[in-house]
């Protein structure tokens, strides 16, 4: 027997105490019978009169020992209302339905005490749209963590391919390829100049104007290294240990 039990049969009035001896030695007794014999059937009856006992019990105390928090609301409608207006999702039939269960009990005058509807909130567990249940709160911080921690990941992965090699400082990318494009221009040039001849003669065509030629294919090289020049952007493709560029507008 419960110590909150002892004490409210010592202030309860008459009928609020005939109703709690009632709700507890119903109990009682499906608690004997669940223990000889914890069918289906007899735990339903053992959880129901468990639940209505704890459900009375809350109120009864929250009457009884709490009565300066216990302002009262006209009837149920005013009840729904308020609990509309704190923010509570709760349908107006679920407090009807809550009266004529007594899980929600109403004062002889039709009036419901503001701790009455209290208990009423604890046993129904109800929540506002803003409440979280513990569980919830802990889901989002674990995704938090887990967020934290991939990022921290790719961090740490950047810094290994970085040292591995995978990747080059746009820096040295660029010094790389204005060098490499600064002796493919040279050595082509060369090329114009000292081949000019002998690509005239395969062609058979005049020495005369192998100057036209050269000068022809001069052009033609600067009008391909100012497109290289206006690219935006260079691709490095990294196979094994050697690279390749490509050039991407």
């Amino acid at each position: 027997m419960s110590d909150k039990f002892k004490q409210l049969e010592t202030v309860c009035n008459d009928s609020d105490k005939l109703e709690l001896i009632t709700l507890h030695d119903a109990w009682a007794k499906n608690l004997k019978i669940v223990n000889n014999d914890p069918s289906k059937e007899n735990t339903l009856n053992y959880n129901a009169s468990k639940a209505a006992k704890d459900s009375l019990i809350n109120q009864l105390w929250i009457k009884y020992f709490q009565k300066d928090e216990a302002p009262a609301h006209r009837n149920a409608q005013a009840v729904w209302e308020w609990l509309a207006g704190q923010g509570y999702k709760v349908a107006r039939s679920t407090i009807y339905k809550a009266v004529k269960e007594k899980r929600l009990r109403p004062q002889p005058d039709g009036t419901v005490l503001e701790a009455a509807v209290k208990a009423f909130i604890l046993d129904s567990g109800l929540q506002k749209p803003d409440q979280q249940a513990p569980d919830e709160q802990i889901g989002e911080k674990v995704a938090e963590e887990i967020k934290k921690l991939k990022l921290q990941n790719q961090k740490y992965q950047l810094e290994l391919d970085i040292m591995l090699g995978k990747y080059l400082l746009r820096e040295d990318l660029e010094l790389e390829v204005c060098s490499r494009v600064g002796i493919f221009e040279a050595t082509l040039r060369h090329f114009f100049a000292t081949q000019a001849p002998a690509l005239v003669d395969a062609c058979g065509g005049d020495r005369a104007k192998a100057p036209d030629v050269t000068a022809l294919m001069n052009a033609a090289l600067d009008q391909l290294l100012t497109a290289m020049a206006d690219v935006e952007r260079w691709q490095v493709i990294m196979v094994g240990q050697e690279s390749e560029s490509r050039i991407q507008n």
